[in-house]
């Protein structure tokens, strides 16, 4: 299940995946060169709920997997760590709780707040999650079965932000909608 062979394969597809996301972001609407705007969903449409979900349901799994590996490594053995600053599980699981949990979980109550800052928030947690994928590649050198579908997580949750974004930008999405609603 675990071999370092496949490490720079899905190392470098991780480092691939930032490249949309840095066309993503220089193509947003509003964005003019050398400043930009955070964008603002105004509406909860369906990407926001699907992100919502998605958020909670990483933000838990990082909390599961993060006690377990304060616990007991999760039942990995140390030898893993032997090319790492690390010489126990605790100090990763901490990490994957302060870098993983924390910013899934406080997207998801930015969008469930309606917070203006909840769709960058969803940006954020998923790229947050595509780049810590990287890393624990490249510091473990290991290979998991669990890292690319937690990778394909954080680019899915990037997907969602932008969909969220384009269906209140779209023609009959709540920002048109929001400009014909009739005074009362």
């Amino acid at each position: 299940m675990a071999s370092a062979a496949l490490t720079p394969a899905f190392g470098l597809l991780a480092l691939i995946g930032l490249v949309p996301a840095y066309y993503l972001f220089r193509s947003l609407p509003g964005t003019t060169r050398g400043a930009s705007r955070i964008p603002v969903a105004e509406r909860h449409s369906w990407p926001a709920w699907i992100l919502a979900a998605m958020l909670l349901l990483v933000g838990a799994a990082a909390i599961f997997g993060g006690i377990s590996l304060v616990r007991d490594g999760f039942g990995m053995p140390l030898s893993w760590l032997h090319q790492t600053p690390f010489t126990s599980w605790a100090l990763p699981g901490i990490a994957l709780l302060i870098g993983v949990a924390v910013p899934q979980l406080t997207a998801l109550g930015l969008i469930v707040s309606g917070h203006r800052w909840a769709l960058a928030g969803g940006y954020l947690a998923g790229l947050g999650l595509v780049a810590w994928i990287a890393v624990q590649m490249l510091v473990l050198q290991r290979y998991h079965v669990m890292q690319p579908a937690i990778a394909a997580a954080g680019a899915t949750e990037v997907l969602l932000a932008w969909l969220w974004q384009r269906a209140g930008a779209a023609p009959g999405g709540s920002r048109a909608r929001l400009a014909h609603r009739p005074a009362h």
